[in-house]
């Protein structure tokens, strides 16, 4: 194995066959079972000329430290081996993918939708719930999960709802301060013609 300590739980994980999703808090390994994963990847499927593999971070600092890492393992940069950060791979697909001719949207820098831009010109500041848990709540389940797609507006209130306690902990009063607020949030981003993330991969 590389030179990056796993523990059993790690190794299992790194051995396992098919798709493998990996949670967990900063420091508890995430990091260094994908390096390893990668590496034995390739070298399990590494001579087949299809296999080919792609490392995404939104971080240049984490995407550099896989790609040293993983690339000392096996000495040498492959073609068939990409590390790229989040924008840098729309950037790369937009340049690609035909253009959707009907869209208004324009990503412009200075029209991106931040966290800092929302808790200062959207969110209530009276709103029971955070700025950051309400930000992340429109960004990981009613904007950006999977089943946000089914919709052009995200996930109906009725549906956030219903989402498991295992997924989203907030309670239902919680829950529908956070979607009033997420109503505020889609009308100031369509009046100033802004575009967050999420806009980018739909």
């Amino acid at each position: 194995f590389p030179p990056l300590h796993l523990t059993e739980e790690e190794k299992g994980i790194v051995e396992t066959n098919g798709t493998v999703l990996v949670l967990g808090r900063s420091g508890t390994g995430k990091t260094v079972v994908i390096c390893n994963r990668m590496d034995y990847d390739w070298r399990s499927f590494g001579c087949d000329p299809t296999f080919s593999q792609l490392f995404v971070s939104r971080s240049h600092r984490l995407r550099n430290f896989v790609r040293d890492n993983v690339e000392g393992f096996i000495g040498n940069q492959m073609e068939a081996r990409r590390f790229m950060t989040f924008n840098n791979l729309l950037r790369d697909l937009e340049s690609k993918l035909p253009t959707d001719t009907g869209s208004s949207v324009s990503f412009l820098p200075s029209q991106h939708m931040t966290f800092l831009r929302f808790k200062n010109d959207i969110y209530s500041y009276d709103c029971s719930v955070s700025a950051l848990i309400v930000w992340r709540n429109i960004h990981v389940f009613i904007k950006g999960s999977v089943e946000s797609l089914r919709n052009q507006e995200g996930l109906l209130l009725s549906e956030y709802i219903k989402l498991g306690t295992k997924a989203c902990a907030l309670s239902p009063d919680q829950r529908k301060t956070v979607y009033r607020e997420y109503i505020k949030y889609v009308k100031y981003m369509s009046d100033k013609k802004l575009w967050d993330d999420g806009d980018r991969v739909r």
